[in-house]
Formats: structure tokens, sequence, C-alpha cells
């Protein structure tokens, strides 16, 4: 129970108090009959004195909802620990109101959400999974939805809103009617919190084998699941089923209580898994089906009864203590996900490398050259580095990657620079900088800098620098340095090694810092100020600070940058992308699976300056905006080819609340742009905006032409300002007409060439009377392949038809993967009728055995050790007596056999 609500201290105001004010003040906005409910509700608090815990379990209308948590709102009444939402018949808009309650800024601190048999849909799973998304509300840790219909729909929309930053620790999604395409999206959901999920209750749904399946291949990916509850969900011990549960025994240590009955476990099933668990030791409670064995039910118990309390012996970490920071908590995760990553990579390693060695002889030396090249390359830079001088080598391998770079750019659709600097071709003006520094009298020591008056350490004033964080930002560039004076002093020209470049300089041959030659670079192209400078997050320090007191030395400035900008960290599916880890993904091979445009959303949907993640899930987010734009432009321009100066001009109070809609949006845009560019709610403002703008699409029998035509092109220049649009600056005038442009004919022969071959295709059937299949077949083909090489959609509906620009390659791809579906459908559908006919020969094989012989032979064989005089067993192999339930069994077995082979003799 929450602590009691104490009164307020004198001076201090009663926030409670104050609700109950601005609640009565809002009943002359809202139908005051329907507010008695949240009287009483408010009443019970009053006696209680708990105004921590919110239990909703009398009938309440929405509007009772509406009231209550917008005058929350207005008093910013944080003190709510938990919001319990039982049978009150509240639907998606308690879901609604709730939600924008809990997205208050700062956020109120309910820890515990339930709905309950509430009328949920897929809307309110909408709501609230915006609400948990990747922007949204961080102090949830427990959602509970159950008895609510809202199915697959429902949880395709959570999972769809939810982020792998969120803290959910449990979720219960009991008798929630989701089906077998539902475990996909659950799966998901758990590789997105599979550093925080502890508990997942899943029954009473219809996953069967292949959503069950899904779902144990997410909570296979989680470090932290102790229990999942998976009854009657309608599967059976399938082979993939039982590998995907004894796969989840072996790989999450944390599991310690799992349910699976009320399924279709047979005995050899759970023989299967008990089997699977042998050797694992942090099982403490697995329930399956009761027809199992006795035999198999000790064994189970055995397996499972030394679950607690132990762990694998090894060598471990010293364990955090009991207050141990946040920081340090997710420092420790990090650390152990990095670890077991490196793991993973030296284990397929090693296997490579057997393969490698395995195949040599078969191999070719290119081949082999490349199975090896990470271990050649380190192999061979340690015992020939030293003697590579010649400098044109160097020069060739840079502008190989130095192209590459801009080829991809290109692809990217990234604008080039204005100008590109290279430090091989900077080194004198490197070396005349420093001495400028040298001449002002520094060296540089960063004491004698601050001495004279400079700051140092500018991004991050006052704090003395770590030695983890000189190991983080210098890493194997410090070398020796034992010449510092203090851990922040760096060199500003460094001694060559062997095998390095090298240039003679006043102070000897060798090369400059790895600071300088920035300062030294923008210094030249900028000059003594630069306004923006941007950067990885991981450069502030020490790259950064000191770029910055090198040049405020040199140009004897207190200020040579005014704004910094500093980006997050690229994250390959949930760890940093780093050399060390070997994650690293390039943009050419990014590139192969998505494009330019879908990595752009992709980006553009996170926020800039914090940690960046490049998943399937974050791909797939991206990939749906990308479509959900495209449709509504395809949209917009189908009705623009309307002739609407026919049609009755002004605005119906349909146009006018659109406009405003507009006006607003831009508003929020603009807003959110000046916000530190927060474009990932741009993109959720251009979405908001769409929406309604479909929705008019959809009620208004006649749109207006020029309204939806502002508010698509409004989208189109966001976009385009955010380059998800293409405009490249093209040099001179639009080649759209006149001189030089192509001729009417040419623009146009494909079309027509197009049209005429289908007229004629419909001419020839339509002579040879033919049925009117020949004639769909000749319009789907002109849809098909005609029209789609030459860039036309086609889509069609049950009263007409629409067309759409859009890549051929797209709905080639589209048109490939719907015959695909198609053709597996009807595979699927052969094979059903296979393994039907399959599954009635073997019953009327079994159907031929007598029933006295039935329990002797087959599966039955040797299991029994005497029988009576009907062939009926009376105990097992071992001599024991049958117990009641392997009786009752026998019974039901025997008389359906009997039954069986009557039929049989009949026929």
């Amino acid at each position: 129970m929450p602590p009691k609500k104490k009164p307020a201290a004198d001076g201090e105001v009663d926030l409670f108090e104050e609700f109950k004010k601005r609640l009565k003040k809002n009943e002359q906005e809202f139908d005051a009959t329907r507010l008695p409910t949240m009287t009483e509700i408010i009443r019970r608090m009053d006696e209680s004195g708990d105004a921590r815990a919110w239990s909703f379990d009398i009938e309440c209308d929405p509007m009772s909802f509406r009231a209550v948590f917008l005058s929350l709102q207005q008093v910013k009444y944080l003190d709510i620990e938990a919001i319990r939402c039982w049978k009150c018949n509240g639907g998606d808009e308690s879901v609604r109101s709730v939600c924008y309650y809990l997205d208050m800024d700062p956020p109120p601190y309910v820890k515990d959400l339930q709905f309950v048999d509430n009328g949920v849909t897929a809307l309110g799973c909408e709501f609230l999974a915006r609400t948990l998304g990747p922007m949204g509300n961080k102090m949830i840790n427990a959602v509970t939805l159950d008895y609510n219909q809202f199915g697959t729909a429902g949880v395709e929309k959570l999972s769809l809103g939810l982020s792998q930053n969120a803290t959910l620790r449990h979720l219960s999604l009991q008798y929630c009617n989701i089906g077998e395409d539902g475990g996909q999206y659950i799966g998901h959901i758990l590789m997105f919190f599979r550093n925080a999920m502890e508990v997942l209750r899943l029954r009473g749904n219809y996953l069967g084998n292949t959503g069950v399946t899904d779902v144990l291949a997410g909570a296979r990916r989680t470090k932290t699941l102790a229990e999942i509850d998976l009854y009657d969900n309608k599967f059976s011990d399938s082979p993939e089923v039982i590998d995907a549960i004894r796969s989840l025994f072996a790989n999450t240590p944390s599991l310690t209580v799992y349910d699976l009955s009320g399924n279709q476990i047979s005995d050899e099933g759970a023989s299967q898994l008990v089997q699977g668990m042998i050797g694992i030791n942090h099982l403490s409670k697995v329930l399956v089906t009761e027809q199992v064995s006795t035999k198999t039910w000790e064994a189970l118990e055995a397996v499972t009864s030394g679950g607690k309390g132990k762990g694998k012996k090894g060598k471990k970490k010293k364990p955090l203590k009991e207050d141990a920071t946040a920081k340090e908590k997710e420092a420790r995760e990090k650390a152990l996900e990095e670890a077991e990553f490196k793991f993973n990579q030296f284990e397929t390693g090693i296997k490579v490398a057997a393969k490698a060695l395995e195949d040599a002889n078969s191999q070719d030396l290119m081949q082999w050259i490349s199975t090896a090249h990470d271990a050649l390359a380190e192999y061979l830079d340690k015992l020939k580095g030293s003697s590579v001088t010649d400098r044109k080598i160097y020069e060739d391998h840079a502008r190989r990657f130095e192209r590459e770079f801009f080829e991809d750019m290109t692809a990217l659709g990234v604008k080039e620079p204005d100008v590109v600097t290279r430090v091989t071709e900077f080194v004198p003006q490197i070396v005349e900088y420093i001495q400028g520094i040298v001449n002002n009298g520094f060296g540089f020591d960063t004491n004698s800098f601050k001495g004279e008056g400079y700051d140092y350490r500018k991004l991050k004033p006052g704090v003395d620098t770590s030695a983890e964080e000189m190991a983080e930002g210098e890493g194997a560039l410090a070398g020796g340095d034992s010449e510092k004076r203090h851990p922040n002093d760096f060199a500003l020209w460094k001694a060559s090694k062997p095998g390095e470049p090298s240039w003679d300089s006043p102070w000897g041959a060798g090369r400059p810092g790895w600071h300088i030659e920035c300062s030294v670079m923008a210094s030249n192209i900028i000059g003594e100020n630069l306004d923006i400078h941007g950067g990885g997050v991981d450069l502030m320090f020490p790259h950064h600070d000191n770029e910055m007191a090198q040049a405020e030395a040199y140009h004897k400035c207190c200020q040579w940058v005014n704004y910094f900008l500093h980006a997050g960290h690229l994250h390959i599916k949930g760890l940093k992308m780093s050399k060390s880890l070997k994650n690293f993904i390039t943009i050419r091979q990014a590139l192969a699976e998505h494009t330019p445009r879908q990595l752009r959303f992709m980006f553009l949907m996170q926020p800039w300056d914090k940690p960046m993640n490049y998943s399937d899930q974050t791909v797939d987010d991206a990939k749906a905006k990308e479509k959900y734009f495209k449709n509504f432009f395809g949209a917009v321009k189908s009705v623009l080819r309307n002739d609407f100066v026919s049609e009755r001009q002004g605005w119906t109070e349909a146009d006018r609340s659109l406009f405003n809609t507009l006006n607003e949006s831009q508003k929020k845009v603009h807003a959110s742009l000046s916000d530190n560019f927060k474009t990932f709610e741009v993109i959720q403002h251009l979405v908001d905006l769409v929406q309604e703008c479909n929705k008019y699409l959809t009620a208004e029998a006649k749109p207006k032409n020029l309204l939806i035509q502002k508010v698509a092109l409004y989208v189109t220049k966001i976009l385009r300002v955010f380059g998800v649009v293409q405009g490249n600056d093209v040099i001179g005038f639009s080649e759209a007409s006149g001189e030089g442009a192509g001729s009417k004919e040419e623009v146009i022969a494909p079309f027509v060439d197009a049209f005429v071959d289908f007229r004629e295709k419909v001419r020839v059937a339509a002579k040879g009377k033919s049925e009117p299949g020949v004639f769909l077949k000749e319009c789907d083909d002109v849809r098909d392949e005609t029209l789609a090489t030459l860039g036309i959609r086609v889509e069609d509906s049950n009263e007409t038809s629409i067309w759409k620009m859009d890549d051929p390659a797209a709905i080639k791809k589209e048109i490939e993967e719907k015959r695909a579906k198609a053709a597996e459908a009807a595979a699927k559908k052969k094979q059903g009728k296979i393994d039907k006919l399959t599954a009635d020969i073997a019953k009327a094989q079994q159907s031929k055995i007598p029933v006295k012989d039935m329990f002797k032979i087959g599966a039955h064989e040797g299991k029994w050790g005497s029988y009576d005089d009907a062939g009926k067993p009376l105990t097992t192999k071992e001599g024991e007596e049958l117990s009641k339930s392997q009786q009752k069994s026998i019974a039901k077995e025997l008389k359906n056999q009997e039954k069986a082979h009557e039929k049989l003799l009949k026929t």
C-alpha cells in the first residue's frame, strides 16, 4: 500500500485539494450528470488519505476520465504511482485521457498502468504505444491490458510504438484474442525490452505453434526475463516448438518460472523438454500438461528442484554495490553485452578459421586471403609495416577511400562541401601554425594556458579530467608522452614511428599531432571565428577541447567557436558501433538493403544528439513512414487530376478545419525545429497532419483541390528540407520545356505504345469471342508488366482504379512478393491436402489393428507388463499398477480403436 497522503505544510499548496477545485470548475465544460462516479472515487481517497494509487473499479464514462485527467494536468499533480482501470467501460477514450496525462513534462511518477476488461481496441493500443515509445514516458515499468479484445492488430500497434530504450519490466496481455500473427509482434517487444523485461503473461490467447515460436525467439534474446506464462495458447509439441522451448531454457539464465500448461504437450514432448533441461540449473518451476506420466513428472521435478540460488562456476566480475548509481549499472550492463558479443564473434571466428584450414587445399588463394583477412592484416602489419615508406602508397590508399566516400554521399543525396582539405597537403601551414603557437608562449602546456587567463575544457568546465576519460579519448594515440607536466597536456608535433609518414620541421622529422590539423585547416578556410562546429559526441574530449585551445592560443582570442553540435553514437542492434567490436556496417552495405530515403527517415525519427540505433525495427519504422507519405502523395495526385474549376468553391466547415490544422501543424513544426532540431517531433507532426488530411479526403465527396494541394506542398517542402524529397541543385534553367527538351513524341511514345499493344490484344480476344477471364488476364498483365515497367502503379478497388507514379523497381518488387505469397499459399493449401490424405491413410492403417493387439505393437510395444484377455494393459513393464490417469487414458484409446475397427470392417 502506498504511503498515506500527507497534509500540506504551512504555506505549501495542497495539490490534491487544488485538483478537486479544478475538477469542480471543469464541470461546466463537461456533462456534470456523468461526474458522480468520479465523486465516489475521490470520496474513497479522502477517506483513506491515499491519493497515490487511483483505482477505477466502478463504471466510468469517457467524459469522466477526460475531466479528471485534464484537471490533474492543469494543476500538475505528479504524485500518482498507479492507475488501475478495471471493468469501468472507459474504452479507448479512457486510454487517450490517461496518456495525455502521462505525456506531461515533467512526467508524473506513475509506475503501474492497468486497463483490465475495459473495452480497449487497437486504437487504444496505438495511444499507449506512443506514450511508451522512444520519446515517451520512461517512468512506467508495468503495463497490464488483460481481457481486452484488441487482438493481433492491437499488439502490432504496441510493437510499432515501443522502443528498446524504454524500461518496461512487466507486461500482461492475457485473454486478448491474440492470434498466430501476433507472436512476431510480441517477439519484437521482447527484443526492445531485452535488458529490462522480467515478467511476460500471455495466457488465454490463440498463438498456436507459429505464434509461440515467434514469441520464444524474442524471449531467447532477453537478459532479465524471469517468468513467462503461455497457458492455454493452443500450441502442440511440434519439433519446432520443442526446439524453441529448449533453446530458451539453454540461453536465458534469468528464467526461473515457465508455464506451458493448458496446451497439447504430450508425454513424449514433455520427456524431450526434460532431456533439454539436464545441466540447466536456473529453472525452479516448469508447468506442463496434466496428461504426462508420473515418471515424466518426477524427472521434471528432479531437473527443476536444484535451480534456486545456483549458478555456473567461473571467475566473476566484482559485484556492484547496492547503492550503485544508474550510470554504473548501465555501464556494467553494456560491458556484459559487449563481452557476450565479442565471445560470440570469437566463437564464430574459430569456426570460420577451422573451416578455412579444412578447405585450404580446395580454395584458391584470393578466397583464402579473404577468409583470413583480419588476422592476416594484423600479422603483416606487425611483421612488415615499418618497411612501407613510399608516401605514394599512403596517398593512393587515401584517394581510394575518399573517392568511395564521395560516391556514398552522392548515393545518399548529401550535398557536396564548398572545399575539400587534406592534412597531407597542409603540412607547411601546420608547421607555420605550430610555430605561431610557440611564439605566443604555448607548447602545449595546459596549466600555462590557463594561467594566461584562457579557459581549458570549455565543453565540460569546472571538472577535472578522469583517467577513464583520458583513456577513452586518447587511447593508443597518447603513446608514451613521458614529458607531460599534466595529464591534459598534449603534443603539437610528434616523432614518426617506423612505417609512419614523416615531414621535416624545426622540431625534427615527424608528423602533426592528433588535434592540430583541424585547427589549422578550419582557420585557413574560415578564419579566426567559427559560428558552428560539428562532430561526434566521442570527440568532445579531448579532441574538440584541444582543438579550441590551440586555435585560441594561435589567434589570441577567447572564443574560437560559438556553438558545438555533438551527434550521438550510432548503435548497431543496441551496441555502439566500434572497431573493437567489429560490428560496423558500411554505407554501401546499408544501401544494398535499404534506399537512401529510408535511411534518412530512420535517422530523422531519432534525436540527433542521442545514441541512434540501426536495427531491423528502426528500419521497418522508417519504411512504414515512407510508405505512409507515398500513399498520401499518390492519393492527393489522384484527386488533383480532377477538373476543380467546374466544382463549387468556397469553404465548408470541414475545409476550414483542415486549413486550421495545417496552420497549427506549421507552428508545431517551427517550434520543434527551434527546440534543438527535434526532427523526430517534426515527422510526427507531419504524420498527424497527413492523417487529418486523409480523414478529410475520405469524408468529403468533393474535396477542395487547392486546399489539399496546399497541405501536400507543405509536407513536401519540409521533407525536401530534410533531404527526404530529392531536390539537388541544378545549374541553369530547368529543361522541362523549350530548346533542349525532349520532344512531346519522345515523352509519350512508351505510354502510347503500351496502350496500342493492350488495345490490340483486347481486339484479338474480342474477335475470338474469348471468355471474360482472358480479358481480365490482359488487364492484369498490362498492370503488372507494362505499366509497372513504366513506373506506374495501378491500384484496383471495388468501385474504380487509380494510378500513381513510383519507382519501377519498387513496383516490380511488390508484384514479385505478392506472387510469391500467392504461390506459397497455394503450395501450403496443396500440402494441407496431402497431409490430410496421409493422416487418413495412417488412421485407416491403425484401424486395421485388432483391439486385442493394439497395446502390444507399434508405439506400445514393450511398454506394458501384463494384459487382460481383451488385450488391455494391467501393469507397467516394471510390474507396477497403472495410475488412475493411465487407466482412464487407456480406456479412452481402447474405445476409440473399437469404433474405428468396427467401422472399417463394415466398409
